[in-house]
């Protein structure tokens, strides 16, 4: 009986676990979709404006995004998994409102391996780290990689 007992604590710790690890995958295909899209927005204002990217660091060049009506929608600029509360439609995009650090400054002709977005300290749970670069793919670091990485672009 107590070995019974034992295996259904396992499955159950297992069965746990595994739903973790899909909805932090789930979280993190999410925000790959809307560093994506964010990358799409600076793409469209590049074609509007000499093939240069916004220029503001941080928050005021994604603001460039919304206020230009390149990505209006407010929700794209907070990772899913994160806690925070998006802007309201029409607000402007703040500090406490976006879940990702924008680079600005760039124009389409910077080297591809250059990172123009990427993820806020704890917005996975499992210390991952996506990485938005110029020619518009999105990479996934785990760990120490990760922080690493977003540590040594926060220094810039």
């Amino acid at each position: 009986m107590k070995k019974m007992m034992l295996v259904a604590i396992m499955v159950s710790s297992l069965v746990i676990l595994c739903s973790c690890g899909k909805n932090e995958k789930k979280s993190l295909d999410a925000c790959t979709v809307n560093m994506k899209q964010i990358g799409l927005a600076t793409r469209m204002y590049s074609c509007a404006n000499k093939e240069k990217l916004p220029s503001r660091n941080g928050v005021e060049g994604l603001e460039m995004l919304r206020s230009g009506k390149f990505l209006e929608e407010p929700e794209k600029y907070v990772c899913p998994g994160s806690k925070t509360v998006p802007a309201k439609p029409g607000a402007r995009l703040t500090e406490s409102n976006v879940d990702y650090v924008y680079i600005g400054g760039y124009s389409e002709s910077a080297s591809p391996d250059t990172v123009i977005l990427y993820d806020k300290e704890g917005n996975h749970s499992n210390k991952y780290v996506n990485f938005w670069y110029i020619d518009n793919h999105v990479e996934t670091l785990a760990g120490e990689a990760g922080i690493k990485k977003r540590d040594s672009l926060n220094k810039k």
